[in-house]
């Protein structure tokens, strides 16, 4: 099972930018990764997205 979501702000209408800039984190959430039985996977990442 993989469970992997988001939260972000978009900083671009602060910025004066025409494109989104979204930063924010990630949590990611994996039960027996690839299907092998208790290899797992929990960790924080930190988000930064700029779309063009």
């Amino acid at each position: 099972m993989n469970f992997t979501s988001q939260l972000g702000y978009d900083f671009a209408p602060a910025l004066n930018m025409k494109n989104k800039f979204i930063v924010g984190i990630e949590y990611v959430y994996w039960d027996n990764k690839f299907g092998i039985d208790s290899i797992d996977e929990r960790n924080a990442n930190l988000l930064i997205k700029y779309h063009f």
